[in-house]
């Protein structure tokens, strides 16, 4: 894709910066246990850090099987380290695996920063995310 950064790339995970829209593409790819969804998630972390994006469109289209051995510590560490980072915004596209889509689903209810959306498709999470902006006052620092 035109104006992707790669910043790591590995057979279980890609994240790549998109200069245009100032975000994050993750591409899960592959099965995934606990270990290298941690570490994923770790490196996604750290690129969040590195890039100070606002946004991330996180595609799980590319993955097969469940995650359900990841829901809970998804729920309880990674969306408050994503928020803690910076992150605003996160459009969340599901993995064909539709078992895999109700632990998503759980996990996403409890989260309420950043603002996760779920998605069947990247197109759809793609115009979501270009058309989600903060408000100014939201900007501003006390």
């Amino acid at each position: 894709m035109p104006g992707l950064e790669v910043l790591l790339n590995t057979p279980s995970i890609c994240i790549a910066y998109d200069h245009c829209n100032q975000w994050l593409y993750v591409d899960w790819k592959g099965e995934q246990c606990e270990l290298s969804i941690r570490a994923g998630c770790q490196a996604l972390l750290e690129c969040l850090q590195r890039t100070k994006c606002q946004k991330m469109l996180n595609d799980n289209s590319n993955l097969e099987g469940p995650w359900q051995e990841a829901s809970r510590w998804l729920d309880e560490a990674f969306f408050h380290k994503l928020a803690d980072a910076g992150l605003h915004y996160l459009a969340w596209v599901y993995s064909p695996n539709y078992l895999s889509r109700g632990i998503i689903d759980d996990a996403l209810s409890c989260v309420s920063k950043p603002m996760v959306v779920s998605f069947e498709d990247v197109a759809s999470a793609y115009t979501w995310l270009s058309e989600s902006v903060r408000p100014h006052y939201l900007n501003r620092q006390v």
